[in-house]
């Protein structure tokens, strides 16, 4: 959470205490509500904030929030593109990996480019 996206949400929300304690490893997916019925999730796909993501922990991790997006209920949910800023992952592949973790799912998923 020291650089991109994540610092931004890190400045705004907080919380990270929180975050450290759900003491998720890479591959899963930590998350706060922060109003009734809304949530950030955090996906764990590094150790390190310079490293760099696999498509495979990627996948892991889109893996786990649409499970937990299922559990919750969440219909709609809103992402950047996942790790194609600092991170450098190509868009095409990681969009393919979204749309195919979400297809069979109740979950829109809304992408914005920052």
């Amino acid at each position: 959470m020291g650089q991109g996206i994540a610092a931004g949400f890190k400045r705004k929300f907080g919380r990270v205490q929180e975050l450290k304690e759900q003491n998720r490893k890479i591959g899963q997916v930590a998350h706060v509500e922060y109003e009734t019925g809304k949530y950030i999730f955090y996906l764990i796909t590094k150790e390190k904030y310079y490293q760099k993501p696999s498509y495979e922990d990627l996948d892991t991790c889109l893996f786990e929030l649409t499970c937990l997006c299922g559990q919750l209920g969440i219909k709609d949910i809103h992402i950047p593109r996942l790790g194609c800023g600092l991170d450098g992952l190509n868009w095409s592949r990681v969009r393919n990996i979204v749309r195919r973790r979400f297809r069979d799912t109740e979950t829109n998923v809304i992408v914005y480019t920052l």
